[in-house]
């Protein structure tokens, strides 16, 4: 009993240090969306932005995916689609809620 006791907050632990990253990665993202919210010619004239943003947003999934992998004990092209299918329904929520958002 103690043993499981003490996984558990091993688990926690590391779902902790995820999370932290998972902020990390929502507060480094925000000033790359929101310049490019401001002038669409701005926005063409920044490719370095841009290849910053992909290189993030990539960098995200990879992290979603990992964490559904371990989080699961699923192998990785399922931990690549348990992310899509979270990003998809995410996205959907996200115009149902929020339609001026979205």
């Amino acid at each position: 009993m103690f043993a499981g006791i003490l996984q558990k907050r091993a688990l926690c632990a590391k779902c902790d240090k995820h999370g932290e990253y998972g902020a990390f990665f929502q507060l480094l993202v925000l000033p790359l969306i929101f310049n490019f919210d401001a002038d669409p010619k701005v926005a063409e004239e920044m490719l370095g932005l841009s290849i910053m943003l992909l290189i993030v947003v990539s960098w995200n999934l990879a992290v979603y995916a990992h964490l559904f992998r371990e989080s699961f004990g699923v192998r990785l092209p399922a931990a690549m689609i348990l992310t899509v299918c979270y990003i998809v329904i995410t996205l959907m929520v996200r115009k149902i809620f929020f339609p001026e958002i979205a």
